[in-house]
């Protein structure tokens, strides 16, 4: 049996590869994928899988990454390399929707950041203020807060978020006094006495 080896080339030395390698324009893309998703648990499927996502991911959004996906697997233990045909392909890139990988990463985003500025004017009627996103608490539905099975459940939230909401009053004292400086000045007097 022959070995068959993987190189890597540099202006003046030729290098065996150990372990895996990537390469091409999708690269920083497949890597921000795998190196999340990727686990030594994986079976061979579950790789399959993650390789044609990341590749239909790389060539929709990287430069240089065409299609047709073309894929190829070995399973330890086993003499022969296993190939997957065009439309046993096609059905897992069916299963594995761009459109809605987009979606999860939109509901990420919101759930971490504040209303961007759009949408704080379509909804509040103006811009709030920095500091403000203190009090956008995760899973806190402002509209549900109308009900008593609403405020229930936004009732543990706030438990579980005391840190921000100490946050916010002290922030809203501190503009309430650089707002009012006259008032926290005889509210000063007050307590000397």
């Amino acid at each position: 049996m022959s070995d068959r080896s993987l190189y890597r080339s540099t202006e003046i030395v030729l290098s065996r590869v150990i372990g895996d390698c990537h390469t091409g324009t999708g690269n920083d893309l497949c890597r921000l994928i795998t190196d999340n998703l990727y686990s030594k648990r994986n079976c061979v499927d579950d790789n399959l899988r993650l390789a044609i996502f990341t590749t239909k991911l790389a060539i929709k959004y990287a430069s240089g990454v065409e299609g047709p996906i073309q894929a190829i697997s070995h399973t330890f233990g086993e003499r022969f390399w296993t190939t997957y045909g065009p439309n046993e392909i096609r059905q897992i890139e069916s299963e594995l929707s761009l459109d809605s990988f987009t979606e999860a990463m939109r509901k990420y985003w919101r759930l971490h950041n504040p209303p961007t500025r759009s949408e704080q004017a379509r909804k509040y009627k103006g811009v709030r203020t920095p500091g403000d996103e203190l009090t956008i608490l995760e899973g806190v539905k402002l509209e549900e807060l109308y009900t008593v099975s609403g405020r229930r459940r936004a009732s543990k939230i706030f438990r579980r978020n005391t840190d921000k909401l100490q946050q916010r009053a002290l922030l809203e004292a501190k503009r309430y006094r650089e707002a009012h400086p006259s008032a926290s000045r005889s509210g000063d007097d007050k307590t000397r006495t």
